[in-house]
């Protein structure tokens, strides 16, 4: 999986370089994760929300994938490093992240379900239109 494993680089790249101390959260808190489910044909690209991260959808994620498919919780860039990286950011920096995901996803499974909540939930649809 070269491609998550690019996405978790460019996390680490982006922490490193807005982190801000006493503001920044711990970095297994932005950080994006795949669960792989062996076998599975249907895998979910799970979204967080605005100011959210991907450790916010990890319980969620973690039944998801004990139910057999495989899951993807990406970072919506400027998410998990701070305030000022955030403010920087527009919704299309938000999709490309999303697409990003999908591709994931679509290098190990047949079939992709797009879900989010807040924020996460209406780039889900943007994502499915």
């Amino acid at each position: 999986m070269e491609l998550a494993k690019a996405e978790l680089r460019r996390f680490k790249q982006d922490y490193a370089l807005h982190y801000l101390e006493g503001e920044t959260k711990p970095m297994e808190v932005g950080q994006p994760y795949l669960l792989e489910a062996p076998g599975a044909t249907i895998s979910i690209l799970l979204i967080h929300g605005l100011m959210a991260a991907p450790l916010e959808v990890r319980e969620l994620a973690e039944g998801l994938n004990a139910g057999g498919f495989t899951v993807y919780a990406p970072r919506l860039v400027g998410h998990g490093t701070s305030a000022d990286d955030l403010a920087k950011r527009t919704r299309h920096d938000w999709r490309t992240s999303v697409e990003h995901g999908y591709a994931i996803l679509r290098q190990c499974c047949d079939r992709v379900v797009v879900a989010g909540f807040s924020t996460g939930a209406g780039l889900a649809l943007d994502q499915a239109v």
